[in-house]
């Protein structure tokens, strides 16, 4: 009877051990979940872009939208005037230019250049107006973003609507 009380007592001996390596387990760190603050879905129509409007001039948003097909071509855009350059006759300056925003997406802006010094006076910041142009990759001066730049700029206040 001794084999089997030392069998006996040999499992109780490891099953003790085996207890307190469990025990002795860390915890895991656990976290009440992260409370998130996200804004509310946009509703579908606001990823509908406006191409041209209802005279049949470009918007921003789809001048750079089709920008692949328009490059090196005429085109004639209405937008917002934000950001104008002002340089005046100093030497060194970059050539006068503008950023031109969409009238319904204003966070979608082109850069208009290649414009008359003369003409820098008339640009007035908040003021929508027509540009007529060409879209293109690269011009003088500047170091450009994939949409592009209106080139060989002129532009006029657009019509009251």
């Amino acid at each position: 009877m001794r084999k089997p009380a030392r069998l006996l007592l040999g499992l109780v001996i490891v099953a003790a051990a085996g207890c307190q390596q469990q025990a002795a387990a860390p915890k895991a760190d656990i976290r009440p979940p992260a409370k998130v603050n996200l804004p509310p879905v946009p509703p579908p129509e606001a990823f509908d872009l406006v191409e041209k409007n209802a005279a049949g001039n470009w918007t921003a948003a789809g001048l750079r939208k089709h920008r692949t097909e328009l490059f090196g071509q005429p085109v004639v855009v209405e937008g917002r005037v934000v950001e104008a350059y002002r340089c005046g006759a100093k030497e060194g300056c970059l050539p006068p230019h503008f950023s031109l925003a969409d009238l319904n997406r204003p966070d979608l802006t082109l850069l208009v250049t290649g414009f008359d010094r003369d003409a820098e006076s008339g640009l007035k910041e908040g003021s929508v107006v027509l540009v007529t142009g060409s879209l293109q990759k690269a011009v003088d001066g500047f170091t450009l973003s994939e949409e592009g730049v209106i080139s060989g700029a002129t532009f006029t206040a657009a019509p009251a609507k």
